[in-house]
């Protein structure tokens, strides 16, 4: 009797365990959610713009205006304050390029993107002074202009890649050395595509992207480490995303919106390679502006649809 007594505790108990083990499984940090609160509009709608972040201040560079006109102006969003400033009007007017911000001298390089008058590329680099509004073309030029290519920053040097040029995707890396401006071909991506990323502890990190020739949307995350001039495959995505915004803080990189679903967010931590899926009320984009300032992600611009003029909202979420 006993022993049936005991075989049955141990029964029960095993059930128990199941289901405390699913209902642990369902309480993932897939289940979190970002509660974003609505601040300043921006000065006007805009997409296809490009977007910067200093740690203090969130730029919102060129793009297409509501009236189809083409930006020559840096916008620049102060947290404190929750006011828009326009900072010049004396950039080149572009659309898809991509833009970065460089500590070491304050300035936004702008690389990329398609020129307004002559219906071309943009094959120049373009610097933008953060401190004192003063806009310079540098005499090197880009190797590789592309429409919706990357730029990320480490350790003083960008680095530009993917992107298309005439229904033709990308998949060269280049480094740009900023104390030099001389650019350097690094090793090809293991894929051909617009894409997104940035670098984290000396490692590129890239995520999905859009190859125009095939029309073919990856899910893949993709690591360049920059020492060995190595790719490998460091993760996947829970959807197929393109078009989306990036925004890191320590070890998670947060992928924001994406053209086939604009409300798609969450974020990858490059310690354990998971990408954690989050649920929010964020306005949905396409082509979203994002930063991290202090411990909120901000989120700007970008369109929720192929007629939509330009989300106009600035929206940001606690994340710590």
């Amino acid at each position: 009797m006993k022993r049936a007594y005991r075989s049955l505790t141990c029964i029960v108990l095993a059930l128990m365990l199941v289901r405390f083990g699913a209902h642990a499984q369902s309480s993932t940090p897939g289940d979190a959610a970002l509660n974003f609160t609505d601040f300043a509009d921006m000065p006007e709608r805009v997409i296809y713009s490009s977007y910067a972040n200093d740690g203090q201040y969130l730029y919102s560079l060129n793009g297409m205006l509501y009236n189809k006109r083409i930006s020559p102006k840096a916008l620049r969003f102060d947290p404190a304050t929750k006011k828009w400033r326009q900072i010049t009007d004396k950039l080149v007017p572009k659309i898809n390029a991509a833009s970065v911000y460089v500590p070491s001298v304050h300035k936004i390089y702008i690389m990329g993107g398609m020129k307004v008058f002559s219906n071309g590329l943009f094959f120049n680099v373009e610097t933008l002074d953060t401190q004192t509004g003063e806009v310079s073309i540098l005499k090197t030029e880009n190797p590789n202009p592309q429409i919706n290519c990357a730029l990320a920053v480490w350790d003083n040097k960008i680095y530009l890649f993917g992107g298309s040029d005439n229904g033709y995707g990308s998949s060269r890396l280049y480094e740009f050395d900023v104390a030099t401006e001389k650019f350097k071909r690094l090793k090809d991506m293991p894929f051909t595509a617009q894409t997104a990323g940035t670098v984290i502890n000396g490692v590129l990190y890239t995520f999905g992207g859009y190859n125009p020739y095939n029309k073919f949307i990856f899910d893949e995350v993709y690591a360049y480490d920059i020492k060995t001039d190595t790719w490998k495959r460091a993760g996947k995505l829970p959807n197929r995303v393109s078009a989306t915004g990036i925004a890191s803080t320590g070890k998670n990189v947060y992928v924001i919106g994406s053209y086939g679903d604009p409300d798609f967010i969450g974020y990858y931590n490059t310690d354990s390679g998971r990408f954690i899926k989050l649920k929010s009320n964020m306005a949905g984009r396409r082509f979203a502006s994002s930063g991290i300032i202090g411990h909120k992600l901000w989120v700007y611009g970008g369109s929720s649809s192929v007629i939509d003029p330009g989300v106009i909202k600035v929206q940001a979420a606690d994340i710590q």
